[in-house]
């Protein structure tokens, strides 16, 4: 058993206490709903940029994770336990290898993107943010399915590493990109109807 809590873990629950504090904010009136979702949104990509480099960290050196029992050391001393949560992770599941992978080339810098974007108000962000979550949705899904596609069990449904790491984490990766997805695509089509508003006015004219 390791000594330490999982990064993903600890980063999960600083982000949790981030967005409860931001509710309760709001709820007492003193932050309004615009800076409070533009806050949770700076908030959940800066935590979703970790959280992702974390998980490459089995792509890289799944052979090595299982040896690691008694590794000192905060960030990879925790693996063999976080790797109970899922032991496809730590071996070689061409489905893992290929999430990874895409995660550390495409969806880690569409985050750090989606963040620039937010933090400078930049017009396109919102496009940005609607094929991050896609993706982020999409690969969470089958990561879900897959396991039930091949007739295969790999999760222990045993424990913390069960019900937190695969159930309650993974299931942020859908509901909450679903939320971004369709409240980016209501910003777009509102931005659409204005521009057209004003174009027939100035035409009108």
């Amino acid at each position: 058993m390791a000594l330490f809590l999982p990064i993903a873990e600890v980063c999960t629950l600083l982000w949790l206490a981030f967005t409860l504090q931001l509710l309760v904010r709001a709820y007492l009136g003193n932050k309004d709903a615009k800076s409070t979702r533009r806050a949770f949104s700076l908030a959940w990509f800066a935590y979703c940029v970790p959280i992702h480099l974390h998980g490459i960290i089995p792509f890289l050196f799944s052979k090595e994770m299982t040896r690691m029992e008694d590794y000192p050391n905060m960030y990879f001393g925790a693996y063999p336990d976080y790797c109970k949560a899922d032991p496809r992770y730590c071996s070689d599941d061409i489905f893992i290898e290929m999430v990874q992978g895409g995660t550390a080339v495409f969806v880690t810098p569409l985050c750090i993107l989606a963040i620039f974007g937010i933090l400078f108000k930049k017009g396109w962000k919102n496009s940005v943010i609607i094929v991050l979550s896609a993706v982020q949705m999409i690969q969470t899904i089958y990561f879900f399915v897959e396991p039930f596609k091949l007739d295969v069990n790999p999760i222990p449904a045993t424990g913390r590493q069960f019900y937190f790491d695969f159930l309650f984490m993974n299931n942020l990766w859908v509901w909450i990109p679903l939320w971004f997805i369709v409240r980016a695509n209501n910003k777009i089509s509102k931005a659409q109807q204005f521009y057209a508003k004003n174009k027939v006015q100035k035409q009108a004219k």
